[in-house]
């Protein structure tokens, strides 16, 4: 049996590696964010505006790594102006959200900037699926580990038995 030290370590350094995954998720999403900042500031009007949203999140040992579109409803001169965000969907059992749906909504400028930093956060996303499948794993093992009775040792029996007259 592992010592409950050991599995300790060893999420630990899995829950490490998951912040570390999150930091450099973060950084990608905000060089993409510095970018469309600059170019929307470069260019007037609205339609030279993105219309892509994305963000990174981390709850527990999950990083959100999403896309939504942008939409604004109203008029901003009578002030009632209003941003709704509509989710957009990543195809189910992959890692990456599909092109063809994310495209149309970049403004011409913007595609070669949505393109690489959507294959940037693909790989981290299925990075991360895997420490979490580890962390998971890890954590039924522990818990299994931990409902089983303690037997002694192969020592503890070899120092008993030496010990006897």
């Amino acid at each position: 049996m592992i010592k409950s030290d050991s599995g300790k370590q060893v999420m630990l350094a899995l829950e490490d590696y998951l912040d570390a995954l999150y930091d450099r998720a973060y950084e990608i999403v905000d060089a993409h964010w510095a970018v469309v900042r600059e170019m929307e500031r470069k260019s007037s009007g609205w339609e030279n505006k993105s219309e892509l949203q994305l963000r990174c999140n981390r709850k527990g040992n999950s990083i959100v790594l999403a896309w939504n579109r942008v939409r604004w409803y109203g008029s901003k001169q009578k002030g009632n102006r209003m941003r709704q965000l509509i989710h957009i969907a990543k195809p189910a059992g992959s890692y990456a959200y599909s092109l063809s749906k994310l495209l149309p909504f970049a403004k011409e400028w913007e595609q070669p900037l949505v393109r690489e930093t959507e294959e940037k956060l693909a790989a981290i996303r299925q990075e991360a699926s895997h420490v979490v499948k580890a962390v998971i794993a890890l954590r039924h093992a522990l818990n299994r580990a931990a409902s089983v009775p303690m037997e002694e040792s192969v020592e503890e029996e070899n120092d008993a038995s030496s010990n006897q007259p």
